[in-house]
């Protein structure tokens, strides 16, 4: 009995253990350089930095274009070169969090999501934020496809 409560007492204190402190620092900007070290930190390898402010990486197979703007706001894009009705994206929308889909003005499927940075967000958010747009990309292609 007393062992058990060990370790119990233990796995507990282990919980407690402080995230790594550079996930608690507050972002407020992040150039576009930062975030393609976040990107590839988070398993992307493949991310290039086209235009100063826009990345481009390659993300289950798919590229997404990552959009810093004024180092305030990262937006996630993924264009789907497939067809599929407004109903399909319209229900996206009532039934999905975090991100939006849309039809461009060719008809494709555009799923976004936007990060704003303004007043500060920890870093562990901000990747938190990058398996957010990945897990939805994935659901967005099933949805598709």
């Amino acid at each position: 009995m007393q062992r058990s409560f060990l370790w119990v007492a233990l796995a507990f204190l282990l919980l407690m253990v402080p995230v790594h402190a550079d996930e608690r620092q507050i972002v407020e900007r992040v150039t576009a350089a930062e975030m393609k070290d976040l990107l590839q930190a988070e398993g992307f390898a493949d991310v290039q930095i086209h235009g100063g402010e826009n990345l481009v990486v390659r993300m289950n197979g798919l590229q997404v274009l990552v959009l810093v703007r004024n180092e305030t706001v990262v937006q996630f894009r993924l264009y789907m070169p497939v067809e599929t009705s407004l109903d399909v994206i319209n229900e996206w929308n009532m039934t999905k969090m975090f991100t939006k889909a849309y039809l461009d003005q060719d008809g494709d499927p555009v799923l976004e999501m936007d990060v704003d940075l303004d007043g500060g967000i920890t870093e562990a958010r901000l990747r938190d934020a990058i398996r957010t747009f990945s897990l939805s990309q994935i659901a967005f292609m099933r949805e598709l496809l």
